[in-house]
């Protein structure tokens, strides 16, 4: 009953702001304030570029890439559930120590004296970017799994997944997801219910509907062919649906519950989005410079890459630099209107609510695009 009234009032907020987005107009942002014309500077100098391609030789099925800082409580029960894998396929672990200060590397030495597939890099204390990026250097798989040293995975991950990727000849494989709390023990709940599904081509309109994380899935190595994940920046893993997604000409998603996201207070995604620090302001320059990558690569400029800067530069902005004061971010506001004016797309190809949203930002409608996040918001924390 509580729900029901909970979800009721909701909806009735939800209706409120849809009118308010509709009806109402506001004064346009027209000024970027001298701080971030500074900070745009910086990150001219902090590019995206490709890299190298890597001479890879496939010996295996799988490279199962594990970078780990200081994770004594948690990379056993990671690395337990991969050497149990029950699978037909082949597939090594790389695991690297990002500089750990606890007893991380005296766990990881026992495990490989023990299991032949598995090889451990050691490297000074850089970030979790570089310990990925370092990995892809060691990959012999034909595909390529994420795993973050707090999570695990169910026994049939790799058979069920790879076994999806090879029917399917999949350049990506996603599945679903338990969110498990370590402290409590306890299953908390599952990622949204979908049906399996295949796409070819591009990924289009339904590219918002899979989780962009590394983790949950298996990537053909192919796909990293000179990329990686971008290094000095929060919210790297952005490279995944900007890219990534895109990039691929096969995607394939099973609704099986594979993956054990493990929740506790020092998850980095609940750290950064509760900062005030001006390194938020990542999450904008980052989305641009993978627009320029995109280009680079020779990707389209389309619908998929239209949806996805958009939903960015709305409601995911609008989270994450919350907490910095009002001036820079109108700054950061109007700077993200320009970009979605230079994207060009025919605009019948949109949903309603997403020609809404073009509206608000092309009149630079700083306001209107607060309320549409509070709207949006609801739906995502909610469900409704």
């Amino acid at each position: 009953m509580k729900v029901k009234i909970r979800n009721c009032i909701i909806k009735n907020i939800q209706a409120i702001l849809w009118w308010s987005l509709r009806i109402f107009r506001f004064p346009k942002v027209k000024e970027e304030s001298k701080e971030f014309l500074n900070l745009k500077q910086i990150y001219e100098r902090k590019k995206v570029s490709l890299v190298p391609k890597r001479n890879i030789v496939v010996k295996t099925n799988a490279t199962v890439i594990i970078p780990v800082y200081n994770g004594e409580k948690t990379i056993k029960k990671c690395l337990k559930s991969l050497v149990n894998q029950k699978t037909k396929y082949t597939y090594n672990i790389v695991v690297i120590n990002d500089g750990s200060t606890d007893q991380t590397a005296h766990i990881l030495n026992k495990f490989e004296k023990r299991y032949e597939n598995i090889v451990v890099i050691y490297q000074e204390n850089k970030g979790i970017s570089e310990a990925r990026n370092l990995g892809l250097s060691y990959v012999t798989g034909e595909y390529i799994a994420f795993i973050d040293s707090d999570d695990f995975v169910s026994e049939d991950y790799l058979e069920k997944l790879l076994s999806n990727g090879y029917e399917r000849n999949a350049d990506i494989v996603r599945c679903n997801y338990y969110e498990y709390d370590i402290e409590k023990n306890a299953y908390i709940k599952s990622g949204k219910e979908q049906n399996d599904c295949v796409l070819k081509g591009d990924i289009g309109s339904r590219i918002l509907d899979f989780k962009g994380y590394p983790w949950g899935g298996i990537f053909k190595t192919s796909l990293w062919e000179e990329i990686q994940f971008p290094e000095d920046y929060w919210y790297e893993d952005m490279i995944i649906r900007m890219i990534l997604f895109r990039r691929a000409r096969v995607f394939s998603y099973i609704n099986d519950k594979l993956y054990y996201y493990c929740l506790h207070e020092n998850n980095i995604s609940k750290v950064v989005e509760k900062t005030s620090d001006r390194q938020c302001l990542d999450h904008f320059f980052l989305i641009n410079h993978l627009c320029y990558l995109s280009n680079e690569l020779g990707l389209q400029q389309g619908k998929a890459l239209f949806v996805n800067v958009l939903y960015e530069y709305s409601v995911v902005l609008w989270l994450r630099t919350r907490k910095l004061e009002k001036k820079l971010r109108k700054s950061v506001f109007l700077e993200s209107c320009k970009i979605i004016e230079g994207i060009g797309i025919d605009e019948r190809e949109l949903s309603k609510e997403q020609r809404l949203l073009v509206s608000i930002m092309k009149k630079r409608d700083y306001i209107r695009w607060n309320l549409y996040a509070i709207y949006k918001m609801l739906s995502v924390k909610y469900g409704v």
